[in-house]
């Protein structure tokens, strides 16, 4: 299938035009589409602003939750998204976001119930749309979009949670965290005071939460031994103990809100398998789940385990993109189907829609999806865009 301005533009590219506009597979068997929803890191002034003006659709959803979350943030979401990309400031969201101190993105209380509800408009504009997810993951604040989506939360009950859940990190003293290219074997020799593994992504390629002090003592170390790091755009050491004092808070809260088993496998942060339906329902599991590490290298090993996966990322950024086609469970070979993102990068001239059309196609070309009579489609959206297969 290719995506282009009309059929003689779709036919150029079938036969050898822009790549990432051609989608190719087998539709037999049928892939299974994982949904994946990463955290918080890559979101930025003006994601989701020409779906939103484009996807009537996506505009309604989004209004939709942007009103609920309006009294629960006293700000309205759709004045950072839809606003200009480089923000009235002229800070792009993911600098503000690594800011010790600056604009209200900077803090947690904001970026968390922004990006959870960025992603969940997302995955519900794929539903309407008529795709039907065999597995969802989420990447630690994604989870809760994934429980969401599977029906374990009701969205106000979701939204109400997320945004009380952030407002009570922020009362956390400051943390930081390193992303550490090192195995969690070879990287517990140098976890000693205030330091703590918080997540592993991948082979040779940990995450440490801990005291601001502790992570600059230890990147200044690993770097004096030849070891890559990286800061990582956090300012509370999440996923470690540091978190204790959020947990009991945060099971109180849960207790009374009504937790059901997941409509759709999901897969957990806690355990690198697949979510029970007692964890699911467990306002412990909610709770350990912020202060123990996201073992997403087990959850890719899980997801790339099923049947001609589609991996697709909902939201902003492509780190799941790259870490499960890294993985070394990843499937090789012809006929193998993508890893695919909702949202374009900076760089990418093609636009949203475009992003959201492709993830149709790779899904269409591999069995995976059919228009509905609901919707088919953002080719639909915007007068002059056409698509085509052969």
């Amino acid at each position: 299938m290719a995506l282009g301005r009309d059929a003689a533009h779709c036919t150029e590219l079938l036969d050898g035009g822009d790549s990432w506009l051609v989608a190719r597979g087998r539709p037999v068997p049928p892939a299974s589409v994982v949904l994946m929803f990463p955290g918080v890191g890559d979101q930025r002034p003006g994601l989701s602003r020409d779906l939103y003006h484009a996807v009537p659709a996506y505009r309604a959803e989004l209004d939709r939750v942007s009103e609920m979350l309006r009294p629960l943030l006293d700000q309205d979401l759709r004045e950072l998204l839809l606003t200009d990309e480089s923000g009235p400031t002229g800070w792009s969201l993911r600098e503000l976001l690594q800011r010790d101190a600056g604009g209200p993105l900077s803090r947690t209380s904001l970026a968390q119930p922004l990006v959870f509800a960025l992603e969940y408009c997302l995955a519900r504009l794929l539903l309407h749309w008529g795709v039907r997810p065999a597995a969802l993951v989420g990447y630690s604040i994604g989870e809760y979009v994934a429980a969401c989506v599977a029906g374990v939360l009701d969205i106000r009950d979701a939204l109400t949670l997320v945004t009380r859940r952030a407002a009570l990190i922020e009362e956390v003293p400051a943390g930081a965290m390193l992303v550490v290219m090192l195995d969690p074997g070879d990287l517990a020799e140098h976890l000693r005071d205030d330091l703590w593994l918080a997540a592993v992504n991948g082979a040779g390629l940990c995450q440490v939460s801990g005291t601001p002090s502790a992570v600059a003592r230890l990147a200044e170390r690993l770097t004096s031994a030849g070891v890559a790091t990286l800061p990582a755009p956090a300012r509370h050491a999440f996923h470690s103990p540091l978190m204790d004092p959020v947990a009991r808070p945060l099971e109180r809260l849960l207790e009374n809100i009504p937790l059901t088993p997941p409509s759709i496998p999901v897969l957990s942060n806690v355990t690198g398998d697949w979510l029970t339906d007692e964890e699911a329902c467990s306002p412990g599991y909610w709770a350990r789940h912020l202060c123990q590490p996201v073992q997403f290298a087990g959850n890719l090993a899980r997801m790339w385990g099923m049947p001609r996966v589609l991996a697709v990322e909902v939201g902003a950024g492509q780190m799941l993109t790259s870490l499960a086609n890294q993985h070394p469970a990843r499937p090789r070979g012809p006929g193998t189907p993508p890893v695919v993102a909702t949202l374009t990068s900076r760089g990418n001239d093609h636009g949203e829609v475009a992003a959201m059309a492709r993830v149709l196609a790779h899904a269409w070309a591999n069995g995976a999806w059919e228009p509905t009579a609901a919707g088919s489609g953002p080719a639909d959206a915007e007068r002059g865009k056409s698509w085509t297969s052969r």
